[in-house]
This record gives C-alpha cells, sequence and structure tokens, in this order.
C-alpha cells in the first residue's frame, strides 16, 4: 500500500513549554463529564433519574468508585452548564439551583471529595450561560464581578472550572479576559491551597479570527478546546480527527492556516483537547427528544470498532480523557476499553507530546499516527477510515524515528499481545471504522 508521507517531527528536539505553574494537570485530566449526554435536562419532576442535579452528579461519582475506573485515574466529575440559578442571591453572588441542588455546590463536592474524586464546574465569560443563568460577564483585563464569581466557585471546593466564550462574551478582548479570569483563579487557590484545573476555550472562539496566542495561552490554561463541539455520531468524531490530521501535516497545515503551534506548546500542564469520549453511551431511557425536549439528552451511539478509535486517538493526541455517558449502563466492553491500563500509560506518558498523523493514503482511506514517549518508546495508532472493507496497513517503522537496521519489540495495546521483533516495516490487517495500537521499544 502506498502512502503520501506527511512532515513529521517526531524524533527532533521540541522544548517544553512550562505552562500554567498550579502544579495540576501535569497529565491529561481523567474522568466524567455531563454535557454531552445529558445537556441541558433540567425537568427533574418528569425525569428525575437524569436531569442535572446534586443526585445525577453523586450516582455517577458513585460509579466511577464501583466500576473500578476511579483506581485507573478517572477522577474529576465535572458538571457542565445548567447547575445555576437564574439570578444571583441578594448579595449578587452565584447560587446554585435550589431545586436540583438543595445543598449547594459545596455538599456536592463534599460528597464527591468523600469518594476521593475531585469536582470541577462550568461558567461563560460572557454575561450569561448558555441556559440564561449568570455568566461571569469579562471582556477585559479588570472584570470584578469575574473575580467575586471566581472566588465564590473557589470557596465550594471546586477541583476544576471550564469558562466557555460564547452568549456575549467577547472574542476579540480573549486575549486579556482569560488571562484575567486565570489570574484571579490562582490567587483564589492559592488561598484556599486547593489548586483547581482551568480549561479554556480560547481558541474555538479566535483562530477562525486572528491568530491564537497559544504561548500565551499555555501561561494560563491547563487545557483548551480548539474546534467544535463533539457531537453523538460518528461523522462528528471524523470530523475532529480530521481537524487534528490537518492541523499538524505540514503541507495541508500551511495550505489551511492551521497553525503547528498548537502542537508545539502542549505538553505537562497545559493540553489541547478535542471534547468528550462518546465511549460507553446507550438508548435514552424514554423516547422524549427535541423538538418535544428542546434541552433533551443526547444518546447516539458508536460501534466497538468506533469506540476503540476514539480512545486510541484521543491517548495518542495526549488529550484529556472525559467520558459523558450513564455509567449506570454502560456496557462491559466499554468498560473494558476505559480500563485499558496500556493504553491509559500512553494517555498519561509525562514527556505530555501530542502525536500526530505521519502518513496518509487517499486512496485506501488508511492513515497512521505516531507519539514520542518519555522513555524512548514510540506509541502508534494505524487507522481504517473507510465504512465497508478490512485494509491491510504497512506501518514503515523509520516513519516513527527507527532506522531500518533497528530491531523493535512490538506490543499490541489494545489487545495486550507481543507481536515479536521486527525491522523496517509491519503489516497488518485493521477492519473498517477500527484501529490497531501499539507500544514499539527498542529491543535491549
Amino acid at each position: 500500500m502506498w502512502f503520501s508521507f506527511a512532515g513529521f517531527y517526531l524524533g527532533t528536539a521540541i522544548s517544553v513549554v512550562t505552562g500554567l505553574q498550579n502544579g495540576v494537570g501535569l497529565t491529561p485530566v481523567m474522568g466524567w463529564m455531563t454535557w454531552q449526554r445529558y445537556r441541558c435536562n433540567v425537568d427533574c419532576v418528569n425525569d428525575p433519574d437524569n436531569c442535572i442535579s446534586a443526585n445525577l452528579v453523586k450516582t455517577h461519582a458513585d460509579r466511577l468508585v464501583s466500576l473500578g475506573l476511579a483506581t485507573l485515574g478517572y477522577t474529576y466529575v465535572n458538571i457542565d452548564s445548567c447547575w445555576s440559578s437564574m439570578s444571583r442571591d441578594v448579595s449578587g453572588n452565584l447560587v446554585a439551583n435550589e431545586t436540583r441542588f438543595p445543598g449547594g455546590i459545596r455538599e456536592v463536592a463534599d460528597y464527591v471529595h468523600s469518594k476521593g474524586l475531585k469536582l470541577g464546574l462550568y461558567s461563560n465569560m460572557g454575561p450569561k450561560m448558555g441556559d440564561g443563568s449568570p455568566g461571569l460577564n469579562c471582556n477585559s483585563s479588570n472584570c470584578e464581578q469575574a473575580r467575586r464569581d471566581i472566588n465564590t466557585m473557589v470557596s465550594w471546593g471546586i477541583d476544576s472550572l471550564k469558562v466557555d466564550g460564547d452568549f456575549g462574551a467577547d472574542s476579540i478582548a480573549m486575549n486579556e479576559s482569560y488571562p484575567t479570569v486565570g489570574g484571579y483563579l490562582a490567587t483564589a487557590s492559592n488561598r484556599t491551597g486547593r489548586p483547581v484545573v482551568f480549561e479554556c476555550s480560547w481558541p474555538a472562539y479566535t483562530a477562525r479570527q486572528y491568530p491564537v496566542q497559544y504561548r500565551l495561552m499555555s501561561k494560563h490554561c491547563n487545557m483548551w478546546r480548539n474546534y467544535h463541539d463533539i457531537q453523538d455520531n460518528v461523522d462528528s468524531l471524523w470530523d475532529i480527527a480530521n481537524y487534528w490530521a490537518t492541523t499538524f501535516d505540514s503541507r495541508e497545515g500551511r495550505a489551511t492556516g492551521l497553525p503547528l503551534v498548537e502542537f508545539r506548546n502542549t505538553g505537562p500542564g497545559h493540553f489541547n483537547d478535542p471534547d468528550m469520549l462518546l465511549i460507553g453511551q446507550t438508548p435514552c431511557p424514554h423516547s422524549c427528544q427535541p423538538p418535544e425536549c428542546p434541552r433533551g439528552m443526547h444518546c447516539g451511539n458508536l460501534t466497538e470498532a468506533e469506540e476503540r478509535t476514539q480512545f486510541a486517538l484521543w491517548s495518542i493526541w495526549a488529550s484529556p480523557l472525559l467520558m459523558s455517558n450513564d455509567l449506570r449502563t454502560i456496557p462491559q466492553h466499554s468498560v473494558e476499553l476505559l480500563s485499558n491500563a496500556e493504553v491509559i500509560r500512553v494517555n498519561q506518558d509525562r514527556l505530555g507530546r501530542q502525536g500526530k498523523r505521519v502518513a496518509y493514503s487517499a486512496e485506501f482511506n488508511t492513515e497512521i499516527w505516531s507519539r514520542d514517549l518519555d522513555n524512548g518508546d514510540v506509541a502508534i495508532v494505524a487507522r481504517n477510515v473507510g465504512k465497508t472493507s478490512a485494509v491491510r496497513i504497512t506501518v514503515p517503522l523509520w516513519l516513527c524515528g527507527f532506522t531500518n537496521a533497528t530491531q523493535v519489540d512490538l506490543r499490541d495495546i489494545l489487545n495486550h499481545n507481543n507481536l515479536g521483533v521486527h525491522s523496517v516495516e509491519y503489516s497488518l490487517l485493521v477492519d473498517p471504522h477500527d484501529v490497531a495500537m501499539f507500544r514499539v521499544s527498542v529491543q535491549n
């Protein structure tokens, strides 16, 4: 099989940017969040088991522990939008919805912490969040309301804060507003002694208007959203994969104007976030769907092969592993995939270097991704993008920094199989919409 070879940087010296100095997020965060599955379902009268509430968050915290996922590193339990009251209290402070969070966010944080887990929360840089509840309203370098809101949320004991950039946020001001909010967050967390992961949406809203200041962003954000929200279907997953492929392909990157600086400014403490994992999605427990439920749940699911593809790609990209699913009904095969310690080890590799596509065949709909690891190993993903037929993919090992004379040990880390000693190349058959994933080590 013939490949067009992308420009590649594996094996070259790339300096590590120091990033946000808060001591957290040094490897990609792992856990669960509400948004993709539950969206803004606030109907606790008709759908009490699936509405955004303290009960939903606590139940999923319990499941992270009982399924054994917490012990593997899935420790963040993140509440996205639709947690807040629609108005502030009489003193102008943020408050959680009193019906769905009767004990407030502090009570939920205490419960999550009692399980050995961490709580994440959501806000927006604009005056409102998506459901119309109060936002930070910060569009400059001096945002007193945002300072008060950050102090309030940190006082509740949160461990992570995602700040979106829509619904009235000024994208032109984000080079000021995000560092400002990041500074407020650092000051507040230093006061409490509880460091807080800061997720920004800075580049998602500015990249198509003017160049994003990635080096500046890496000093203030632990992770950042770059592209469209993931939706509960394979087409959305494929679109995101194509974005990352063409961003880091030197020729296609120049053609589309997508900056390689997105790759060079990632590392320990600061990572690109391609959005949530769809792994483990199951059908909705009721038939209520939009437009009847305009803020209804999203329950589309992937095939097992497509789930493997997402897990492999997110790990090769050094991306956060934040699933959004119903952990009460998650299939066993999805639990086993999410529990694959060898793939997690690649994702959590302390070098923190994001992998990229190093080979692509438009004719055969196949591609190869590669990532350097801290101990000198290399992780490889061979992907069949096609829908109908299995394809034999040949992986030239020189693409991954090895000479043709180098003897390497190959291990299939999705299936936990040693594949023996190889040099020059390795060939295998990959089913449609599926991947193979290897860890390559120089033979001792």
